[in-house]
């Protein structure tokens, strides 16, 4: 299967991080920590294009951030 990648708008509100899926309007997820981001907004992809056969990609990897500055990450799943 081909891998996919998404754009993923972060932005931070009372303690918690959001992450919006650009490519999949009303895709979106929030966390406190960028693990626990990572894990939520891959279920949230996961979800917004499962069909009958199962999830259309695997989590491949989150890219490692250290700081809460970022308005925009990529993540690539295969």
């Amino acid at each position: 299967m081909m891998g996919r990648t998404f754009t993923i708008e972060i932005s931070r509100e009372n303690g918690m991080i959001w992450g919006e899926v650009v490519e999949l309007p009303g895709v979106f997820a929030s966390a406190e920590t960028w693990d626990e981001l990572g894990e939520a907004i891959t279920e949230a992809i996961s979800m917004a294009l499962e069909d009958d056969s199962g999830p259309a990609f695997a989590f491949a990897q989150l890219p490692s951030k250290t700081s809460l500055t970022p308005t925009k990450a990529e993540l690539s799943f295969a």
